[in-house]
């Protein structure tokens, strides 16, 4: 499943926090990042491409990016964390959807995490790439996926408690 990180900017680069559930072998992720046109990241030497290159995440892994000036060159370190919290909160019965595969819209069964009515969404396909981002101030609990082709598609929910990240499928 996608999971997002958090950047935390330095005058060098920074530190992107990224936590994943505790049954996640980060041994073998994939990394979706994108970069300015003529930009490049290289780990030890070796060019990374987003969404193609698999990497071992069990320590902390530095992405040396160098800009499209071709002389400018920022660090950022990754640590990817394991954690039970929010991730596993999904199989907890936390954050249901249904139908599941569905057709014209998701519904959602989140009322424990939606607290003041209040939270944001994010659809991604099964590439990572982001298909719509949206916020929402009401109870309203159906999300639109008329437009999206078969697929498989990844929603992650942002409250305050935390995010979660359901898989579903577009049929």
């Amino acid at each position: 499943p996608a999971v997002s990180g958090i950047i935390s900017p330095s005058a060098q680069g920074g530190t992107v926090s990224v936590t994943v559930s505790t049954n996640t072998d980060v041994g073998q992720l994939i990394a979706n990042f994108s970069l300015s046109d003529s930009a490049a990241v290289y780990v030890n030497g070796i060019l990374q491409e987003s969404t193609v290159s698999i990497m071992d995440y069990s320590d902390t892994v530095n992405f040396e990016v160098i800009a499209q000036d071709k002389i400018t060159t920022n660090t950022y370190k990754i640590v990817v964390t394991k954690s039970a919290s929010s991730l596993a909160r999904l199989s907890n019965g936390v954050l249901k959807i249904y139908p599941n595969p569905a057709n014209s819209e998701l519904r959602l069964d989140a009322k424990s995490i939606m607290t003041n009515n209040h939270f944001s969404y994010q659809l991604t396909d099964a590439l990572g790439q982001v298909i719509r981002k949206n916020e929402r101030y009401t109870n309203d609990t159906k999300i639109d996926i008329s437009e999206l082709c078969t697929g498989i598609y990844y929603l992650q929910i942002i409250a305050e408690d935390g995010i979660w990240l359901a898989r579903f499928l577009k049929d």
